[in-house]
């Protein structure tokens, strides 16, 4: 099983569904603030990608995942609050296209 720390690698090699996949299984054993951690980025990648794909459904249930996994996660500085800030804007962004088409 990888680590947080190659899931970060992956994920800044652009490898961003397969660092989610591997965040999904590292967070279902390991619940430590930097798993949460990989976790959280990850879902934040996946959203965005799901959105620029139209599919709101999914990015939707990712959103509510992000919201509650939030709580774990080590944010000092409030990037990761802001990340899902801007995780909410872009939702409501991309259901207002859809209706407009």
């Amino acid at each position: 099983m990888m680590t947080a720390k190659d899931i970060f690698e992956l994920r800044k090699q652009g490898h961003k569904e397969e660092a989610y996949e591997a965040a999904r299984a590292l967070y279902a054993t390991d619940k430590s603030p930097y798993a949460s951690l990989a976790m959280f980025w990850t879902a934040v990648d996946m959203l965005r990608l799901r959105v620029s794909e139209g599919r709101l459904d999914e990015a939707e249930k990712i959103f509510l995942a992000l919201e509650r996994l939030l709580s774990t996660v080590p944010d000092k500085d409030g990037r990761a609050n802001d990340a899902l800030v801007n995780c909410r804007d872009l939702l409501t962004k991309g259901h207002s296209r859809q209706h407009q088409q």
